[in-house]
């Protein structure tokens, strides 16, 4: 969720993102989440779009509770992000 005016790589972002779940709903699939690729993104892209994936909601549903209880990889890593500034800034 981003706040702010949005700009144009949002409305675009929104605008390529629906359009891959509408076609992918209409190919018959269901159940999933349509997201823009970045970074440690190693599923393969939807076939409408070079950088938006499709995700299983199991699976985002699990990585969620994973963030939200801090057993995901990048969970521990902002704890480790933040305990280097906290020690940083109390200097």
């Amino acid at each position: 969720m981003r706040g702010g005016t949005p700009t144009a790589f949002d409305r675009l972002l929104g605008a390529r993102l629906a359009n891959a779940a509408l076609r992918a709903m209409f190919a018959g699939e269901t159940d999933f989440m349509a997201g823009w690729s970045g970074p440690g993104i190693t599923r393969a892209a939807c076939p409408w779009y070079p950088y938006v994936v499709l995700t299983p909601l199991a699976e985002v549903l699990a990585e969620t509770a994973k963030r939200m209880t801090g057993d995901s990889d990048l969970a521990r890593w902002r704890k480790r992000v933040f305990a280097e500034v906290e020690d940083i800034l109390q200097r």
